[in-house]
């Protein structure tokens, strides 16, 4: 995935469409298609032709490289990565890697090619081949990603500025259980609602040092952490501490 800034919500309101290029966040895998070999590739190097046949198949008649999400929709990247998925994948054209570096012209010839383009008796070109949504209203946007659970929005700059990406980050309130040390930070044990146990990252020794005179004490230790989605196990996605300290402070005080 190209380089993005990641912002909070304050910061993307006040984008304008007038200077941004708006499309829905796709949760999946970037991969590119070279076109000379014929090859899916991922961002690590791994041809991927076996795992999405149907998406190689169609990419084939594409006119050049291209850079994109292969995704299952309205799912995440776990769900991508299970097996009995693979067949439900697409693939989300961003970059056409043969144009030049300007959002819109990307898009325009995106469009031409696999979004808005249809064939004979208004069938689509492509089955499996298709573009993020673009949006020309933020609040709108912003609305869908809420409604139905999916990742975030970015944001394309048209004026050769920074890219920036918006994630719909849910909140939790969870008891620590432990701590299991490791080089310097370690992690926590966290009891999550439906009762399994998960861990998270100490994230700073700062924080360690304030479990460790809270247990002391004999406080119960709580955290508020941040994550994008629950795991069918119930457990937090890749889950980011925003405060530790005792119960009462975690679950009534109010942030900032």
């Amino acid at each position: 995935m190209p380089d993005f800034k990641e912002i909070k919500f304050d910061e993307a309101k006040h984008l304008s469409n007038s200077t941004y290029l708006i499309e829905s966040k796709i949760d999946g895998c970037c991969m590119s298609w070279d076109k000379n070999s014929g090859e899916l590739i991922s961002e690590r190097g791994c041809v991927r032709n076996n795992r999405f046949p149907h998406i190689v198949k169609e990419l084939k008649q594409f006119p050049g490289n291209v850079q994109g999400e292969v995704a299952i929709p309205f799912g995440n990247v776990l769900t991508l990565n299970r097996k009995e998925n693979w067949h439900k994948a697409k693939f989300y054209a961003f970059n056409p890697l043969d144009i030049d570096d300007d959002p819109e012209k990307k898009r325009k010839e995106l469009e031409k090619i696999a979004g808005s383009g249809m064939g004979i008796n208004s069938t689509p070109i492509f089955k499996h081949i298709t573009i993020p949504f673009r949006w020309m209203n933020f609040k709108n946007a912003w609305k869908w990603v809420q409604k139905h659970g999916v990742e975030g929005l970015v944001f394309k700059s048209l004026l050769g500025d920074k890219n920036y990406k918006l994630k719909d980050w849910k909140e939790a309130k969870l008891k620590v259980v432990g701590h299991t040390d490791g080089k310097q930070k370690g992690a926590f044990q966290i009891l999550n609602v439906n009762g399994i146990i998960s861990g998270i990252s100490g994230t700073s020794v700062a924080y360690v040092d304030k479990y460790k005179q809270l247990v002391a004490a004999g406080k119960e230790v709580w955290i508020e952490l941040e994550y994008l989605f629950l795991t069918v196990d119930g457990v937090p996605f890749q889950p980011r501490l925003r405060r530790l300290d005792e119960k009462s402070e975690i679950l009534w005080k109010k942030v900032g």
